[in-house]
C-alpha cells in the first residue's frame, strides 16, 4: 500500500513539472513559448510619453516593461526579475500589429526564440535557436551557479555567446590560453575542430577599499553546449579600464 502511493505521488509531482527542476529550468520554461501577441496600446503609450516617462513605464509581478518608439513602430522591451535570466524584445508596425518578437539572454546575449509576424499577425519565421543545443541554457546556469561562483550571472559585466567553433574563433582562444594566470584546459580545442560552444566573460571589478591599486579580474569559461563538459576556464587580470568585455577585450 505504502509502495503504491509513493508511486502516485511521483507521477503527481512529474505531471506538474516539479521533479529535479532547478529554479533557472522553472523560469525558462514559464517564459519560453508562452508569450502574448497582444496588439501595441498605442493610447496607453503616448499618455506615458505626454508624461515624460524614460525608465520602465510598467513594473509588473516578476518583470518590468519598457517602451519605445521610432518613425517604422514601437518596441516593447521586458525584463525578468531574478532568477530568470531571459529578457523579450518586441517590435511593432505603425498600426501596433506585432512584427517582431525575441526571447533572449539578458545582457545583450544570445537568442532563444525569434518569430517574425506580417502585418496580419500571420507568423513569416519561427526560430527555435535551443533546438540544436542539447545542453540548454538552464542547464548552463545550474552549471555555473554550483561550479563557478564567481560568475555573477546577473552582472552587467557578464556576457554570454553560443556558437559553434571554427577557424575564426581559434586565435583569440590561443591568445587566452597564453595570457590566463590561472588557466584550466579539460578538452583542447583544436584548429579543425568545429563544437558547438558556450562562451561566457565576466569581469569581477577590484575593491578599491581593500586594494585601491588592484586590477579588474577577467573570466572566460567555454564549455560544450552538446554535453556539458568543459573545454576551458581561465583567469587573468586587465591592464587598464578600457580592457572589459565587450570593448578591448580580445574578443
Amino acid at each position: 500500500m505504502r509502495l503504491n502511493i509513493l508511486i502516485m505521488t511521483f507521477f503527481i509531482l512529474l505531471a506538474n513539472g516539479c521533479v529535479n527542476k532547478s529554479q533557472y529550468q522553472i523560469e525558462y520554461e514559464k517564459i519560453k513559448g508562452k508569450a502574448m501577441f497582444e496588439d501595441f496600446d498605442i493610447k496607453m503609450y503616448g499618455e506615458s510619453q505626454r508624461k515624460k516617462i524614460d525608465e520602465f513605464l510598467y513594473i509588473e509581478e516578476g518583470k518590468k516593461r519598457r517602451q519605445t518608439s521610432s518613425v517604422r513602430g514601437y518596441i516593447d522591451y521586458i525584463e525578468y526579475d531574478k532568477p530568470s535570466l531571459l529578457e523579450e524584445y518586441i517590435v511593432y508596425y505603425l498600426n501596433g500589429k506585432i512584427k517582431d518578437y525575441v526571447l533572449k539572454f539578458r545582457n545583450s546575449g544570445f537568442f532563444i526564440t525569434e518569430i517574425e509576424f506580417n502585418e496580419n499577425k500571420k507568423i513569416t519565421k519561427n526560430i527555435d535557436y535551443d533546438e540544436k543545443y542539447k545542453y540548454k541554457p538552464y542547464q548552463l546556469f545550474e552549471l555555473i551557479e554550483k561550479d563557478y561562483k564567481e560568475i555573477d550571472l546577473w552582472s552587467d559585466h557578464t556576457f554570454i555567446s553560443r556558437y559553434k567553433h571554427d577557424k575564426k574563433f581559434y586565435k583569440d582562444y590561443q591568445k587566452l590560453k597564453v595570457i590566463f594566470n590561472e588557466f584550466v584546459e579539460n578538452i583542447p580545442l583544436k584548429e579543425d575542430d568545429e563544437p558547438e560552444l558556450y562562451w561566457i566573460e565576466t569581469v569581477i571589478e577590484k575593491d578599491y577599499e581593500v586594494n585601491p591599486y588592484g586590477k579588474d579580474l577577467k573570466i572566460d569559461l567555454i564549455i560544450n553546449a552538446q554535453t556539458g563538459e568543459l573545454m576551458i576556464y581561465g583567469k587573468y587580470e586587465l591592464e587598464d579600464a578600457t580592457d572589459d568585455v565587450g570593448n578591448e577585450s580580445i574578443l
